[in-house]
């Protein structure tokens, strides 16, 4: 008997123990219905929603092992309300707790980690998920039944959010779903999942591994090699609209550079990938926020790569990159992240999204977003 080997659960999973008799994922007031609408689920997450009420808490926190969020919140600065439809300021800066819609009834085998959405994670806008009595953020351990809650902290510009409105996405698995180097090294050599920016295949020889991935690597080689958050704007980012802003309103592009990158510590870049990546069915990916071997900077920020990403020869990675306590120089073909891979369920319909652009793209809210780029 061959043993089932863990998994992230899938689009027609997530379906089916979403709209079971007995469900793992419910709203958070069964008033409203217990049913999550089919449009969150993509093909290996879901998209988790806002809800109605806002607590100012000034700082980030979470709560201590066994503590219900709701003690957190009890300590909020202030609190307001969130109308249908209608856009709540967050202040640059400044920390806050929205309850989400959706809670979990996983069972004793299943987990949960949660990651921002791409768009969001590329407006600078941290968000990170809190869960009761659970001290770690972004994770619901096996078993998990409770609420759960989304910290967020616009950091470099003010934004408008409503409820609804999708800032973070979930990933339900049982175990270890992680493939080794070794095992994305065949997978690349049978289907192919990474690259040039020419959009032909990468050798394997050329590939960097580490256990669990294979390491990405900085392009500089570009009139643009990507863009600064402005320091200040005139106008605050509503994350609910779509091609709506200048983007050199909000960004300054950086050009090519003739020495490398020196990453000033606070600021906020994005950057671009000199791979491609395409993401096959049976797989879906994962870059690290951090990684000592890379530098002391944060690599990224919206780390999820759904099945079907990257259609038939591989999209950019777009890097969200923040300095950390010292400069540190970036030069051309440097490795900067790595991208773990992972097992998933059987997908009915492969990713979609706004993101399959070949080449680096600004966040949807802004208007010629990969024509900025030079794409």
């Amino acid at each position: 008997m061959i043993k089932e080997l863990p998994a992230v659960l899938s689009d027609q999973e997530l379906t089916a123990v979403i709209g079971g008799m007995s469900p793992f994922i419910l709203r958070r007031h069964e008033s409203h219905g217990s049913v999550i609408a089919l449009d969150q689920i993509q093909p290996s997450s879901v998209d988790l929603t806002l809800g109605n009420r806002v607590y100012g808490m000034g700082v980030a926190s979470l709560p201590g092992r066994g503590e219900p969020v709701a003690s957190l919140v009890a300590r909020a600065q202030y609190d307001f309300t969130l109308d249908d439809g209608q856009d709540g300021f967050l202040h640059r800066g400044y920390t806050y707790i929205v309850p989400l819609n959706e809670r979990l009834a996983l069972p004793r085998t299943f987990s949960a980690k949660f990651s921002p959405k791409s768009s969001i994670g590329r407006t600078d806008v941290f968000v990170r998920v809190l869960a009761d009595g659970v001290s770690s953020f972004d994770y619901a351990p096996d078993g998990y039944q409770g609420y759960l809650y989304l910290e967020i902290t616009p950091l470099s510009f003010p934004v408008f959010v409503r409820p609804g409105l999708p800032l973070v996405q979930m990933r339900i698995k049982n175990g270890d779903s992680r493939i080794s180097a070794r095992e994305v090294m065949l997978a690349h050599a049978r289907e192919g999942i990474f690259f040039d920016k020419n959009g032909a295949v990468i050798p394997g020889p050329s590939l960097q591994g580490a256990e669990h991935g294979i390491y990405l690597h900085i392009d500089f080689d570009r009139d643009i090699a990507g863009f600064v958050s402005r320091t200040s704007v005139e106008q605050p980012l509503s994350l609910s609209q779509v091609d709506t802003y200048d983007p050199l309103a909000y960004w300054e592009p950086i050009p090519r550079p003739q020495t490398g990158l020196a990453l000033d510590p606070g600021r906020f870049y994005l950057l671009a990938t000199r791979e491609r990546v395409r993401i096959p069915t049976s797989l879906c990916g994962d870059i690290a926020a951090y990684d000592a071997a890379t530098g002391e900077f944060r690599t990224h920020y919206a780390g999820f790569f759904d099945p079907g990403f990257g259609g038939t020869s591989g999209v950019t990675g777009v890097l969200e990159v923040r300095g950390r306590e010292m400069p540190h120089r970036l030069s051309d073909g440097d490795p900067v992240c790595l991208m773990v891979f992972e097992r998933v369920g059987p997908v009915e319909k492969p990713y979609r999204g706004n993101y399959q652009h070949p080449g680096p793209s600004l966040s949807k809210h802004f208007k010629q977003r990969t024509e900025v780029w030079g794409s």
